[in-house]
């Protein structure tokens, strides 16, 4: 599903964030800022009502590393209802 698919989503929600290294990602840079800024964008395009914990009670992140050399950078997010706590 892309981001025009998705639906709103008032929360409780889960957010897996899985970043894949490449060209275009600085080695050394802080995973949790690629968070931060992903959550940011779920807000601003109105598909999460807010990014506090009261709605995104769950946050998983993920580094992998490329899986060829000069692969670009890429993000997988999955954002679903929290169905138990």
């Amino acid at each position: 599903m892309t981001v025009g698919e998705m639906q709103p989503m008032a929360g409780p929600v889960w957010v897996r964030v899985v970043v894949t290294g490449g060209r275009g990602w600085r080695a050394g840079r802080d995973l949790d800022n690629a968070a931060k800024a992903i959550l940011d964008f779920l807000v601003r395009r109105g598909l999460l009502e807010d990014d506090c914990a009261e709605i995104v009670q769950r946050l998983t992140l993920i580094y992998q590393a490329p899986k060829r050399r000069g692969a670009l950078a890429g993000v997988t997010v999955t954002v679903r209802e929290m169905s138990e706590p």
